[in-house]
Parts: C-alpha cells; structure tokens; sequence
C-alpha cells in the first residue's frame, strides 16, 4: 500500500510492542521500520517489466525480513538499552506486517522470495483506501499527544485505531469472498469455470471489479454493494495465441505475474501486454510493448511501459457510476490508443 499507511501501520505496531519502554521512540522506530521494504522502489532496472515485477520481491521476503529482524534488534537495544528479544520482535512485526499488508492488494506480493511461487494478491482493499489509513494515524498521533502530555494509558488510542483498521480489513474480506462467490455462480453457469479475479475499485470496498477467463476471452464485470444485482458482464478476446510465451521471455514473466488475467493486442507491427486486473476501462495502467513482428515472428525489444489513455482525474465520473452500481459500456482496446479525430 502506500507509504503513509505502510508509516502509519509500522507506527502503530511498534507502539503496541514497545510503547511502555521507548515512548514516542517506539512509533518513530515502527514508521520507518514499516516503509523499509518498499526503499526497493529507489532500485532501477533498465527493462520496464523487471522494474514493474521485480518490486515487492526481495525486499518484501518473509524469509530476508526475518533474517533482518535480529540485526536491527540488536541496533534498538543497544541504542536504548533495551531487552534485545523485545526489541527483535518489534522489528520483526514492524517489518512483516508490510508485505503481509501489501498481500491484501491486487498488485502481488513475493512474500516467499525466492521461491518461484507467483506473488500473492488476495485483492481485498485497494493501494490506497483512507478508511484503512485514518484511524491508524488518527490512534498514533492521540498516543504521541498523550505521552507528551503524560496522560494515563496514552497507549489506549493506538490500540483503538488498530484495531478499528484490522477490522475494516477483516470487513473487506469478507465483502470480497462474498463478490467472488456470487461472481463464481454466474460466470460458471455461462461456461467459465476457472476462478475470478475479485479487486475493489479505487479508495472503497464497496464497488468490485471481476476478470473471468476461459479459453479465448475475458469477462469483465462489475459489482456493488449500494446496488447489488446480477452482474453485468462485457467479453473480450484475450488473444494469448497471438504470441507463444517460450519465445518471449518478458510475456512469460508477466504471464506468471498477473496469474495469466492479461490481453495481448498488435499496433503497426508491435506487440502490447496489457494487465486486465487492475484499473477500470479504458484506464488500465499497466501496459508495455513486448515484441516486434519480422518475417521469422516476433522478436523481443527493450519493453517500454505505455502511458495509460485516461489520468485518474478523468475517471472519476466512471467511478462514481461502478459504486452506485451501474455498468460501464464495453471498450475498443484496440482504439484506444489511436489519436482522436
């Protein structure tokens, strides 16, 4: 998620565990212990798809985390004499609640680096969601206020605001495996049978995004709970045959990436990836060129990430619609890109 929520949550898990000996110093541990592993973000890799699919790698790794935990430990308890397994197992909380929190994202987690499993996304809230983050700042900034001020059980607020964000996030569980089950329902009695892909849209839970898969197409379709109802599905063709993932190292990687929910488009003898689980159409953010076409098929070039066609600015009349629970027309991708006349 992003770098607030991650500070905010870090904070409120290094006050919880050790507030009572370090004071403010425990939040002022826990919020930078919480942003450390997205410092991968200052890493740059020369090939677009690395930079997308590599974040959240290494640094996100339960295993490199925990590995870290004691060396910081040690750090915090001799900077503040402190017991060194307390202080350990604040940083190892502080670290390991990032990634964990980021598997509840759509984007994918690689929380077992560096097993080959394909990241984790169990796509229950979105990057950014204020509901989640205002009661963890709203609980730290209380506690600091009341350390400073000396008043008794200044600790309380954090607790408070913790506990109030786990619940939300508890909450868009459920709502999302509520969405997946009527989703699931309906896709199979149309003849698709492999499981859906279930995101929140932007900054709510209550509008869902849904991408079914069979052979040949995408089923996109959208769900909420102000309006909840049978779910509207538009179909597009997927075209993975377009390409063959052996002979383009970068589309087997994506491939892997985005649990195969993407589509495959040609442009003027050029190959395009677009990722169909996150972003609402026709502003889908992660779209790269892969390939250009010779007489022998496609050859691999640098990959390059496409701007998207709409800012977000501009899909804020769409958003509005997905939550009073209205559908949105189907798209040309193949146009998209054209300029207008």
């Amino acid at each position: 998620m992003d770098s607030v929520t991650q500070a905010a949550l870090g904070a409120a898990v290094g006050g919880v565990i050790g507030g009572r000996q370090l004071g403010w110093r425990a939040f002022a541990w826990g919020a930078g212990l919480g942003t450390l592993p997205d410092m991968d973000v200052f890493i740059h890799y020369p090939d677009a798809v690395d930079q997308v699919t590599k974040h959240r790698g290494f640094s996100h790794s339960i295993f490199v985390l925990t590995a870290l935990s004691p060396v910081l430990g040690l750090l915090i308890a001799k900077l503040h004499r402190w017991r060194f397994w307390g202080a350990t197992l604040m940083a190892w909380l502080c670290l390991v609640t990032h990634p964990l929190l980021d598997c509840f994202t759509s984007y994918g987690t690689q929380l077992f680096w560096p097993l080959a499993s394909p990241p984790i996304a169990w796509s229950t809230i979105f990057i950014i969601d204020p509901l989640y983050t205002l009661p963890l700042l709203i609980g730290v900034i209380f506690s600091l206020i009341g350390l400073n001020r000396r008043k008794a059980k200044p600790l309380k607020s954090n607790l408070w605001g913790l506990g109030i964000s786990q619940a939300y996030l508890a909450l868009s569980l459920v709502l999302m495996l509520s969405v997946k089950y009527q989703a699931s329902a309906e896709l199979e009695s149309k003849g698709v049978s492999e499981t859906p892909f279930i995101a929140p849209t932007p900054f709510n839970i209550l509008s869902w995004r849904i991408v079914g898969k069979d052979d040949h197409h995408l089923w996109i379709g959208y769900f909420s709970w102000l309006n909840p109802k049978p779910i509207h599905f538009n179909t597009y063709p997927h075209k993975h045959n377009l390409a063959n993932k052996e002979a383009l190292p970068k589309l087997a990687r994506l491939d892997w990436f985005t649990h195969g929910f993407y589509q495959l488009q040609t442009d003027q003898g050029q190959l395009k990836f677009v990722d169909m689980r996150l972003g609402i159409e026709p502003y889908l953010p992660f779209r790269y060129l892969l390939a250009e076409h010779t007489p022998a098929g496609w050859q691999p070039k640098q990959t390059v990430r496409l701007p998207p066609p709409k800012t977000g600015k501009e899909l804020v009349p769409e958003l509005i619609k997905l939550v009073r629970g209205q559908p949105l027309p189907a798209v040309d991708f193949e146009q998209i890109d054209k300029p207008k006349k």
